[in-house]
């Protein structure tokens, strides 16, 4: 076919017009030459479009793998998932639902439990089919180097007081078993993980009793089930953040006294058993420890960067500022350590990826940024954040902006304030949530439910079975 062409580019020329120029020949030789140089770029362009295609065909496929789900409860208190179309995905059957990006955790109440409910849980896909039978006391979800793995729970006793006792295992995300029933926790809280730039890690612990000791050993596991870090008389702070930097902060007893270290995911000490408490290291390369009473950070190398002279200290966040505590007073810092904001809240939360932080005043919540400027008043009941908008909510007012303050939405708000007794949150597709409590209602708190977007039209009125709804969360599914 390209051959054809570059012949036909030069065969257009007629000899009868090389005739009556006198430039007929050098005429010919360009034509030729532009014949050639067309046909080249043409099929340049013609790669490029098919090349380009296939992008947007990948492009376009990607975006297909995402879709929204919000949960929802009906007028019998039990909970479903509905799709942007008010369609019911799935059942609105069971007691509670957690969504996640590629499942859902589903909870169902056994019969007969008494005052105190009981419940069985289990896995769903997207589309409501079952990954994990819903016959488990406990289940969580992690996603480790990008796979997801299950934890389960069963039960295999009771304790002293009443409690039950289980033991833990894991499944992969087809629900696969990687490990025996062979973990214990203290309490039914889920194992924390790590993602990081060597591997992701989910922390275990398994309970030893003989006539030295009584207590739990830790360790930590991959996505396989194989323990990288091997369970043993340290102790793992199964709740504790952890970063990317392929170090975890343990406790080992030396001479009767716990201290904290830090080692690799190896098992090997990177850092030296020698300060009273520590957190892990974060993305910039700094921790914080406590040594004697008062806290501080250190580098990877162990350096103390920041003196310990705070009697709290908390994570860094993407910002580079971190919220350290003394006495009563909230304080952000810069990795010097240097005073960026300070202020007298009743509690203040760590800054987002958007570079705001919630604070909690007498009068309610509020949000500052980078400059400790309030961006909202303490003042509103709540304050949601999603797909980069932070929406301010109380009884009376509605305050809506974006992610870099360059826009307000007065429709929005406007269309909100006044109009809705409850507002639930901004969604991941960008519809706020709101209702109007039912006024033929017999029971409290049962509303009537829209999906407004950022310019105030109602996108999706909700059916009348629903009295509650959620914002929508994105939700990820397969091509096939």
């Amino acid at each position: 076919m390209w051959k054809s062409s570059r012949g036909n580019a030069g065969g257009n020329i007629k000899w009868e017009n090389m005739k009556k120029e006198p430039w007929s020949v050098s005429t010919n030789t360009r034509a030729h030459k532009r014949g050639k140089k067309n046909a080249i770029v043409a099929l340049c362009l013609i790669i490029i479009l098919l090349v380009g295609s296939v992008g947007v065909f990948s492009f376009l496929k990607s975006l297909e793998q995402y879709k929204y789900l919000a949960v929802v409860e009906n007028e019998e208190g039990l909970y479903g998932c509905i799709n942007e179309n008010d369609k019911e995905i799935i059942e609105c059957k069971y007691d509670l639902i957690t969504i996640n990006e590629d499942h859902i955790i589903v909870w169902t109440e056994k019969e007969g439990t008494g005052e105190t409910s009981e419940y069985d849980k289990g896995v769903l896909d997207t589309e409501g089919n079952v990954i994990i039978p819903i016959e488990y006391p406990e289940v969580s979800s992690f996603n480790v180097d990008g796979e997801t793995v299950f934890a389960l729970a069963e039960q295999v006793g009771i304790d002293e007081e009443g409690e039950p006792i289980l033991n833990w295992g894991f499944a992969d995300a087809q629900g696969n078993m990687i490990t025996e029933f062979e973990y214990q926790y203290v309490t039914a809280a889920s194992p924390s993980l790590s993602s990081s730039e060597e591997q992701g890690v989910i922390l275990v612990s398994s309970h030893v009793e003989n006539d030295t000791e009584d207590g739990y050993l830790y360790g930590a596991i991959n996505n396989r089930g194989e323990k990288v870090i091997p369970l043993d008389s340290q102790y793992i702070n199964p709740w504790q953040s952890i970063g990317n930097s392929g170090l975890l902060t343990v406790e080992r007893k030396s001479g009767g006294e716990w201290k904290s270290g830090f080692i690799n995911y190896r098992n090997e000490t990177v850092l030296p058993f020698e300060y009273d408490e520590a957190r892990n290291f974060m993305d910039n390369g700094l921790a914080a420890v406590k040594k004697g009473e008062k806290w501080g950070y250190i580098d990877r190398e162990g350096n103390m960067i920041i003196p310990c002279r705070y009697d709290n200290a908390y994570d860094f966040a993407e910002n580079g500022m971190a919220r350290v505590e003394s006495g009563d007073t909230t304080i952000y810092i810069n990795e010097k350590g240097e005073k960026i904001i300070e202020g007298d809240w009743n509690f203040a939360y760590d800054f987002d990826e958007n570079g705001f932080a919630r604070v909690e005043g007498e009068n309610g919540d509020g949000l500052i940024d980078e400059q400790g400027e309030e961006v909202f008043s303490c003042s509103y009941d709540s304050i949601y954040s999603g797909n980069d908008m932070y929406v301010a909510w109380d009884s009376y007012n509605c305050n809506v902006i974006d992610s870099g303050r360059e826009e307000r939405y007065d429709s929005l708000e406007d269309a909100v304030r006044g109009s809705y007794d409850y507002v639930g949150g901004m969604g991941d597709n960008g519809w706020l949530v709101a209702g109007r409590l039912r006024e033929d209602s017999e029971k409290q708190n049962e509303y009537e439910c829209d999906y407004i977007d950022e310019n105030g039209n109602v996108r999706l009125p909700l059916s009348e079975k629903y009295t509650y709804a959620w914002p929508f969360e994105r939700i990820k599914q397969s091509n096939d």
